[in-house]
Order: structure tokens, then C-alpha cells, then sequence
């Protein structure tokens, strides 16, 4: 992890349907990017708590349940047009493996415009280019792919 001291901690919710579908969400920036939701955590949180926060914020998720967490983090660094005005360099997160509990009502975000459930490999495909070989390790280590 030293080589990642410039990164940001953050945490990242895969969530799953009963058919292992994931839900993924548009960016408002990028609309041709899907992602799952994310962010850092803050000082004083721990991870869940900011799972919790980033899922209230970006998607207006609020029951969920956690079914595994990551054993590692999983770490890249950002584009540079991205890094722009950022203290960081990349991100560092613990993914979160969920499920809905009860049916989410999605509002548009600052972050996102829409969501989908998408089979896992096609889900890989709408993601950042750089950040789809991460996934596809995270989507393998969750045995969804």
C-alpha cells in the first residue's frame, strides 16, 4: 500500500439482483460512463459508514444489505484531465458486495443521470477505460464473472 500513499481511501457498493445483475449508474459528465457508486471516506468514518453515506447521496439508496466485503483494496490511479484540481492521485477502494432490500426510488444526482441493470461483463464494458481492468479483477475475486 505505500506505493498508493497519494491516493484516496474510498469504498465502491456492487449491487446485485437475485439474477447477478449489477447496478450501474450513468455519469452526468461522461453520459457514455457507467459506474457503480463510489467515494472517499471521510475523516472519522469507517468504511461502512461511508458506504452508507455515498449510497444516500449519489443514489438515493437507503436498504441494502451487505453480503461480503473485499479482503483487499483494489487501487488505480486517475486520468490526468480528471486528477485536475484533485489532491490525490488515484483511489483506493474496498468494494462492497449488496443487495436491495426494498425497491429504490433513483433521483438524478450532481454525479448521475440514470441508472441499468446490466449482466456483469456487459456492465465492464461501460465503465472508464481505465478503471476496467480493476473491475473485472473486483467483478472475478466476487465470482461474478
Amino acid at each position: 500500500m505505500d506505493n498508493y500513499k497519494d491516493h484516496r481511501k474510498s469504498v465502491a457498493a456492487i449491487i446485485i439482483d437475485e439474477h447477478k445483475n449489477i447496478l450501474v449508474f450513468q455519469r452526468k459528465d461522461h453520459p457514455d460512463n457507467f459506474q457503480l457508486p463510489q467515494g472517499g471516506i471521510d475523516h472519522g468514518e469507517d468504511s461502512i459508514d461511508a458506504l452508507k453515506r455515498e449510497l444516500k447521496e449519489e443514489t438515493n439508496i437507503f436498504d441494502f444489505r451487505i453480503l461480503r466485503k473485499s479482503k483487499k483494496e483494489y487501487c488505480y490511479d486517475l486520468e490526468n484531465y480528471i486528477r485536475e484540481g484533485k489532491s490525490y492521485k488515484g483511489q483506493c477502494h474496498y468494494y462492497f458486495l449488496c443487495e436491495l432490500t426494498v425497491k429504490f426510488n433513483f433521483i438524478p444526482s450532481v454525479e448521475f443521470i440514470s441508472y441499468k441493470w446490466m449482466e456483469p461483463q456487459k456492465a465492464m464494458e461501460k465503465f472508464p477505460y481505465f478503471k476496467q481492468d480493476i473491475i473485472k479483477q473486483v467483478f472475478k475475486d466476487f465470482e461474478l464473472i
